[in-house]
């Protein structure tokens, strides 16, 4: 089992040990999407924020809680579909569900779907030489965000915030692989804040669920991460500019950790605060 799929289901343990304690209470609903991609160059998002991508033959599924991406009232639900390398039309499937979480359940079940996306279906035929879809859906129950209410709305970078933002997360990179997890923990304040309002958890359960990961990590040693640069970094707005999304140009994750056997990535995303840049996702 390589270590990012390890280090998923350490979460998944911990939260789920935290959900059963009589100190955690569920204080509003949860939703998930699930995706499957099968030979499809697929760009899937929740109000501009990438929750998958894919761009290969292979078979991609994943189901997870997007709370933290949700704001109340109308959410979006973005789905763009392209070719594999220089076909003509689109050849493969996609399916992506957003539903409410049934919360009697300790794994993902869903209870009332919100959107259903099929392609090919009646709705969407094949073939196509591209998709570009946007589904809305209603959400009264969603808690206020730090990151749609406490952000900058970006619409360019310039050299002073890249360099801002390569800083912040090459710091966070480096206490996650000298195990100053204190020093990580602080770093991501803002993105726990919110993944504690999101989940209907104390900041202090979600701290701790992460320290517990981010201390195992450390410890397999040796681990190794490729320091980021300005020329093998890439940043994109998304999240309609209230945040950006740091990736390596090579396509994969912008903090990576590696030994000789197991595999680490982190997504990372930041925002403008009146701190200055916050690592918020």
């Amino acid at each position: 089992m390589k270590l990012a799929n390890l280090v998923s289901l350490l979460v998944l343990i911990a939260i789920s040990s935290f959900a059963q304690s009589k100190e955690v209470t569920l204080v509003h609903n949860i939703y998930y999407t699930k995706i499957e991609i099968t030979n499809v160059t697929a760009d899937i998002r929740v109000n501009d924020f990438p929750v998958a991508k894919h761009s290969d033959a292979s078979g991609f599924e994943v189901e997870e809680s997007i709370n933290n991406l949700l704001v109340q009232g109308e959410n979006s639900l973005s789905i763009s579909l392209a070719p594999l390398n220089d076909a003509e039309t689109i050849v493969g499937t996609v399916k992506v569900v957003v539903y409410l979480h049934d919360n009697t359940s300790d794994f993902p079940k869903e209870k009332q779907r919100h959107i259903d996306f099929t392609y090919p279906s009646e709705a969407f035929p094949a073939p196509q030489a591209s998709l570009n879809q946007k589904l809305v859906f209603e959400l009264s129950d969603i808690p206020t965000l730090k990151l749609w209410n406490n952000t900058e709305k970006v619409t360019a970078l310039t050299a002073a915030d890249k360099s801002d933002i390569l800083k912040i997360v090459n710091e966070l990179e480096q206490s996650i692989l000298t195990g100053a997890i204190d020093r990580a923990i602080a770093l991501q304040d803002f993105k726990l804040t919110d993944d504690a309002l999101a989940e209907g958890k104390s900041k202090a359960q979600i701290a701790e669920a992460v320290s517990f990961n981010y201390n195992w990590i450390a410890e397999q040693k040796p681990v190794a991460a490729e320091k980021l640069t300005p020329e093998n970094i890439s940043f994109e707005l998304v999240a309609n500019g209230r945040a950006v999304y740091v990736s390596k140009k090579s396509g994969s994750e912008a903090i990576e950790l590696e030994s000789e056997e197991l595999g680490f990535e982190l997504p990372t995303f930041v925002a403008k605060t009146a701190a200055g840049w916050q690592i918020v996702r």
